[in-house]
């Protein structure tokens, strides 16, 4: 091959995934994630970050998305199963539309015959409406999309900058004041900035319920932290069982020392190889 050859080859896009979690990442996850490797026309880097604020890891996990220098961040939550055929799918409609974000949808948690997507009640402010299940691949416009599985460049990240992911406070349809979850947060930011919610419903996503699943109680007095020591050697040794209070005001010192040690640079090798 000649030298004019070798420079028109373009190198592969660059994507970042990342997996925010709380307790553990389901092993259909770490599994879909791995298979990503197989496609070659694409150089991944996998990342998961663990911590007890879903909001602030995932702001971080934009943030680590632009000093990787990633061209894409692939999100997906820990509870997510997907194939590569699903990546592509959502890749191809990404191009296709000249997307800088796209959404794919999956069942609600809270409802299992419906998508973790959809409209708000007489717009908003108003409750998220849950959608019902589409059989056909099908690229819609909604007011909301849990961020499950998606796909964001990092031009668009640089763009909106700040805290991507928040909780803002809404009335509810009954008149009594709520708080959105950090994902409806993001998409209501994505709104004021006039960037449409693109969401690919149809797709083979799959939601991971376990049998024994259980939602996490806000009001639980407790969290146990299962933290691998590697990565806070110099802070703590074990982490279990602390009051959910105290948990609240140590978690921000343990991130800062997950920072200072590159913890989010680097691969989380129990999870994803």
């Amino acid at each position: 091959m000649n030298k004019e050859a070798k420079n028109q080859i373009k190198p592969p896009v660059k994507i970042m995934t990342a997996v925010p979690f709380y307790r553990d990442i389901e092993p259909e996850t770490s599994q879909s994630i791995q298979a990503l490797n197989s496609i070659h026309s694409f150089s991944f880097e996998h990342h998961a970050i663990k911590n007890s604020s879903l909001t602030r890891t995932r702001n971080h996990i934009m943030q680590l998305c632009i000093d990787t220098g990633a061209d894409f961040l692939l999100g997906v939550d820990s509870d997510t199963k997907f194939t590569n055929a699903d990546f592509l799918t959502a890749w191809e409609y990404m191009q296709k539309e000249n997307l800088d974000i796209i959404f794919c949808s999956y069942r609600a948690k809270e409802d299992l015959e419906k998508l973790a997507a959809g409209k708000f009640v007489e717009g908003f402010p108003g409750d998220p409406i849950l959608k019902d299940p589409v059989q056909n691949l099908t690229l819609e416009e909604e007011d909301w999309c849990s961020v499950v599985f998606f796909i964001i460049s990092r031009k668009l990240i640089e763009k909106l900058e700040g805290s991507w992911f928040r909780c803002m406070p809404y009335k509810r349809s009954d008149g009594k004041p709520d708080t959105t979850p950090e994902d409806i947060g993001f998409c209501l930011y994505l709104k004021e900035n006039n960037i449409p919610i693109r969401v690919l419903h149809g797709t083979g996503i799959e939601h991971i319920v376990r049998a024994d699943e259980g939602a996490l109680d806000p009001n639980s007095k407790t969290v146990t932290l299962k933290l691998p020591k590697s990565f806070i050697p110099t802070l703590i040794k074990k982490l279990e069982e602390i009051p959910f209070n105290l948990g609240k005001l140590i978690m921000p010192l343990i991130g800062k020392q997950l920072d200072a040690q590159g913890f989010g640079k680097q691969k989380v090798q129990e999870n994803i190889q």
